[in-house]
Formats: C-alpha cells, structure tokens, sequence
C-alpha cells in the first residue's frame, strides 16, 4: 500500500523529504483510523433498572443492603454496592431506589450487582 502511495508521488516532480512527510501522514492517518475503529467498546448493561427497595438494613462490613424491594421485583432482595458509592448518608429502615443490574437472580434473597447509583427516598 505504501509502494502505491510512492509510485504516485515519484511521478509528481515533488522533493523526497516531502515525499516522506506526505507518506508519513497518509500511514498516520490509516494507524489512527484503525485504532479507533478497532477500539473496544465501552461496558454497559441493558439490564440495569431502578429498583425501589423499603425499609433497608445496611451492612457496612460486606458493604451492601438489603430490604424489600417494591418495584420492578417484589420481595427480599441485596444490593451489593462498589467502592465508589457514597454510602455516608445510608441507616436502617430508609427506602432508598437504586440503579443496579441483575447478579445472582437464582440465590435467596435475589443479588443485585453493578450498582451505579444509590437516591434516598424521603
């Protein structure tokens, strides 16, 4: 592909640090196309949705909660939340929505997993 590209610039009456430059860019702009196109994609769950969850126990030591959840699955369920979500502002018995995406669904109570955001119902 670069031999293509020389051939044409030879016949051109263009000076040969020139010529390096202008095959330069080409392949630059080629390597960078790739890259991008080849780039992986971003991680995202089409399952995440916004569970309401009443009356919650916070257990610190694992870093979850767990209560009733109300909507879109009725009953006992855990959220297990990552190291970034502020939990500073969570105590028992508060009803809380959270968006998370389906862990362990066969286990009892059901596990959420991949908890992105935690909003305090007042």
């Amino acid at each position: 592909m670069t031999i293509f590209f020389y051939d044409i610039l030879i016949d051109r009456g263009i000076k040969y640090e020139e010529k390096k430059i202008i095959i330069f860019a080409i392949i630059l702009i080629i390597a960078t196309t790739g890259f991008f196109y080849l780039k992986p994609k971003p991680e995202t769950t089409v399952d995440q949705e916004w569970y309401t969850i009443e009356n919650i126990t916070f257990d610190q030591e694992n870093n979850k909660i767990s209560g009733t959840s109300i909507s879109p699955y009725e009953g006992e369920i855990e959220v297990y939340l990552p190291d970034g979500i502020d939990t500073s502002k969570l105590k028992d018995g508060q009803n809380v929505q959270v968006l998370a995406g389906p862990g362990m669904t066969m286990s009892l109570p059901p596990q959420l997993m991949n908890c992105q955001e935690i909003k305090i119902i007042e």
